[in-house]
Formats: structure tokens, C-alpha cells, sequence
């Protein structure tokens, strides 16, 4: 392909379920316009060596406690911000492992701010 890119990201080690593969990306607006081994850094406005580095698609954050100082919308701007594209919520044990009338260890609900948040 001969189109323009708006950038490339060279060198990089892909890491996607297929495995790991050592790849440059073509960026065209917000999405990935091509994968290939070597692509030509003319055809690119920026090319940004990643040599050595992973690129992800996204990040998964498999232990989120959006309960205690953050609202899940607050969690999910943060993460976002890090690259954060999946949250999941880490399950703990409330009290003996029983759940509390009033919601957590001190009574706070899913999504209540607690004192100093």
C-alpha cells in the first residue's frame, strides 16, 4: 500500500491473543491502518520507535476497588487515561465473609464517596 499515515510505530513487539510479534503499525486517524514487518517511514507524517517496547491494544486492569474513593465512572476516566480499556472489579470478603446489612465493611454502598476521597 502506498496511502499516507499519519504515524507509524516502529519496531515494536505486538502482544494481541495470536501471541507476540515484533511489528510496525500504521496510524491513519484513530485506527490502526496496517500491520506489516517493515513498513516505509516516507509514507508517515511521524514515526515513533517502540524498539524493545510491547504495544497493546489496550490494557486490562483485572483488580479495581471503584467502591472505596472512586465512583465506577470515575475509575473508568482514570483507567481510561492509562490506557486503560477493560476494568474489572476485584471481589473481596466483607467482614467473615458474610455481607453486611448496610453494604461494606463500614456500611458504604457501590459508588458512595467515604470520608478524605
Amino acid at each position: 500500500m502506498s496511502d499516507k499515515l499519519d504515524f507509524i510505530i516502529e519496531g515494536g513487539l505486538l502482544a494481541t491473543g495470536a501471541g507476540i510479534a515484533r511489528v510496525d503499525l500504521g496510524i491513519r486517524g484513530e485506527r490502526v491502518a496496517e500491520i506489516a514487518a517493515d513498513l516505509d517511514a516516507g509514507r508517515a507524517g511521524r514515526v515513533i520507535d517502540a524498539t524493545g517496547k510491547f504495544v497493546l491494544p489496550g490494557v486490562v486492569d483485572v483488580h479495581t476497588h471503584p467502591v472505596y474513593l472512586d465512583d465506577l465512572g470515575g475509575a473508568s476516566v482514570s483507567g481510561a487515561h492509562g490506557g486503560v480499556t477493560t476494568m474489572i472489579h476485584y471481589a473481596y470478603a466483607r467482614g467473615r465473609g458474610r455481607a453486611r446489612p448496610g453494604g461494606g465493611p463500614r456500611g458504604e454502598r457501590p459508588g458512595d464517596r467515604l470520608p478524605g476521597g
